[in-house]
């Protein structure tokens, strides 16, 4: 399942598939699809989750929770992200903030935090977004092109209780901008903090930075 196009149209293709089915036309562009428990799930730029059921000729496609509590005190919401976590499904809000004192344009924009949210289903209620403070020895690594979790006790050289974020602003990543990518960090859920990926001052990348999971 891919969004394409300026409208983010939203299409399927299945194994055996000679061209691509059209599910949606994009007066409802998408922030984000995934794959959880059978089904696809996509995340409206409004923040509300829909399922999607392609297994038969004809898609179902169901609502399945509303969007959760916007974010106060003046912070904007950058980006939506899904990522699957130790079997729970997950919505992370990243807020920006503007850099007065910044050298550039490009670099007005900076990453503030990120909120994190679980999926929760009951038999007895709707489904619905609930805030978690903690994700535990597990580590989320977000961005444009995919966004995973980790466990730190498989990988100790990660930080537990962490997100790892790349630069995914599309003015920032232009190639004819001065500066290029530069808004990349680790932050820290509890301590809610955030501290460069490099030891050092780095060189600027030009183009989208993104995360590569090699297969050993």
């Amino acid at each position: 399942m891919i969004t394409h196009g300026e409208q983010g149209d939203l299409a399927f293709c299945r194994a055996g598939d000679e061209s691509w089915t059209i599910l949606r036309r994009g007066f409802r562009p998408y922030d984000d699809i995934i794959y959880h428990k059978e089904r696809f799930y996509t995340l409206g730029n409004h923040g509300g989750l829909d399922a999607w059921d392609v297994s038969s000729s004809s898609p179902k496609r169901t609502v399945i929770a509303q969007v959760p509590p916007v974010l106060t005190g003046g912070r904007v919401i950058h980006k939506r992200y899904l990522v699957e976590s130790s079997g729970d499904l997950l919505l992370v809000l990243r807020h920006d903030y503007f850099d007065d004192d910044a050298n550039s344009p490009s670099q007005l924009h900076r990453t503030g935090g990120f909120k994190v949210f679980k999926l929760e289903e009951r038999s007895s209620m709707n489904p619905r977004w609930v805030e978690v403070k903690s994700i535990g020895d597990r580590v989320l690594f977000l961005g444009d092109n995919y966004s995973v979790s980790i466990s730190a006790r498989e990988f100790p050289e990660c930080s537990a209780n962490c997100i790892y974020f790349t630069d995914d602003n599309g003015l920032d990543c232009s190639i004819n901008t001065e500066w290029g990518v530069h808004d990349l960090g680790i932050f820290n859920i509890q301590e809610k903090t955030i501290q460069s990926c490099y030891p050092t001052e780095s060189l600027r990348i030009i183009g989208r930075s993104v995360w590569v999971t090699p297969s050993l």
